[in-house]
């Protein structure tokens, strides 16, 4: 699918006024609207999403476009996007990689299931970690 606006716009500027009416502030509430609007229009009539079909053709188990906020040293904050691409390698490991849109940064991450609750992430790019994430469900 590609949008077109005369005079040209950024891709962004013309889901905003498909979507919005009107130019979009990049910021809060508007930007997850036009995130999910983006991918309603990328979803074939079976409801899969091109994404997956994406994933499937290029061996991957999840492609994802994430969006947040980052809080600068100086106290302001910045919009980010993401494109995520995962693979699973075996029951217990997981293997991301995470691409800013905004700038050069990307960062790989390997998950591996210790048990059903308890999870080892380790992080390598701008910031490296390593993480313990326990988790308990809740109805």
């Amino acid at each position: 699918m590609t949008l077109y606006a005369n005079p040209d716009l950024p891709d962004s500027e013309k889901l905003a006024w498909l979507v919005l009416g009107r130019p979009a502030t990049g910021v809060g509430a508007e930007a997850a609207v036009l995130q999910q609007a983006a991918l309603a229009l990328l979803t074939d009539k079976n409801g899969r999403g091109m994404d997956a079909s994406l994933a499937s053709a290029l061996g991957l188990d999840d492609i994802s476009l994430r969006g947040g906020t980052t809080l600068n040293s100086d106290g302001t904050t910045t919009q980010t996007t993401a494109i995520s691409l995962g693979k699973r390698l075996s029951s217990k490991v997981y293997v991301a990689y995470e691409q800013s849109l905004n700038s050069a940064v990307g960062a790989v991450s390997l998950f591996y299931e210790v048990s059903r609750r308890l999870t080892v992430r380790a992080q390598a790019g701008q910031e490296s970690a390593l993480d313990l994430i326990f988790t308990v469900q809740h109805d």
